[in-house]
């Protein structure tokens, strides 16, 4: 309900260009050696913090240098930063939000969305490139229920590496689900009790056609904002609260 679409499979999904690794999959036995096959073949893997937690000392380090350790920081403002810099700011949470502090080398992995306390920087989103491929490390909050309280644009952010090679994403605040079919069709559905602006986001159409009312939406294009992402077309709507509609998309999905 943060805006990433999943398909949930019981065995690792090697034919995947994208996979996000939950603490869950640590139960796999040669999972590190089929997180670099993937890395090596030029694809992205995406593990949140509970699983690299769970996979130290078990060969992960030998895919970046970074270390979960056991203590606890709110952050409550983001930067994003892709390059030297001190980054842009990305929004405010709507309270102090609990993460686990990860601990890296600078010339090893670069932390492109960062959380801050009292003016102190600490990853949510680390990426690195190991061999061909990309590999981030997601921080999840203590409570997980609080990446509902990220800011849109700390969530577009996220949303920008993490899916940045898929035919479709959403931006919006927290509560929107997209569901994203192989046959071109897109659903995306909001949870929220008030009016929230989205705006769909797909590498290659022109329009987006709702299935239900048949209106047609004309998008604009959309320049990559890092390398990670994609050129994009946008197409931005106001979704009722909870409600949903049905989309065409055509070729961007297929």
């Amino acid at each position: 309900m943060i805006g990433i679409p999943i398909e949930l499979y019981p065995t690792f999904p090697s034919s995947s260009d994208v996979i996000l690794l939950t603490e869950g999959a640590a139960f796999d036995p040669n999972l590190v050696n089929e997180i670099k096959q993937q890395l090596v073949a030029g694809k992205t893997v995406v593990v949140t913090s509970g699983l690299w937690h769970a996979l130290q000392g078990k060969g992960a380090d030998d895919l970046v240098e970074i270390r979960y350790t056991d203590h606890q920081v709110a952050v409550t403002n983001f930067i994003g930063s892709f390059g030297p810099g001190a980054g842009t700011d990305i929004g405010k949470s709507a309270a102090p939000i609990v993460i686990p502090h990860l601990r890296f080398l600078t010339n090893d992995a670069w932390p492109v969305v960062r959380g801050i306390a009292d003016n102190n920087g600490f990853p949510m989103l680390l990426m690195t490139q190991y061999a061909k491929g990309r590999l981030y490390v997601l921080t999840i909050p203590e409570n997980f229920a609080d990446l509902y309280l990220m800011p849109a644009e700390t969530l577009n952010a996220l949303r920008s590496y993490v899916l940045g090679n898929l035919p479709v994403r959403i931006e919006g605040p927290a509560k929107i689900s997209v569901f994203a079919y192989d046959n071109g069709e897109l659903i995306v559905e909001s949870f929220r009790d008030d009016f929230a602006e989205v705006t769909v986001l797909a590498t290659r159409s022109g329009s987006l056609t709702d299935l239900v009312s048949g209106q047609k939406l004309i998008g604009a294009a959309r320049k990559p904002r890092h390398p990670a992402e994609p050129a994009t077309t946008a197409f931005t709507m106001t979704m009722p609260p909870h409600s949903y509609r049905v989309f065409d998309v055509g070729n961007s999905m297929k």
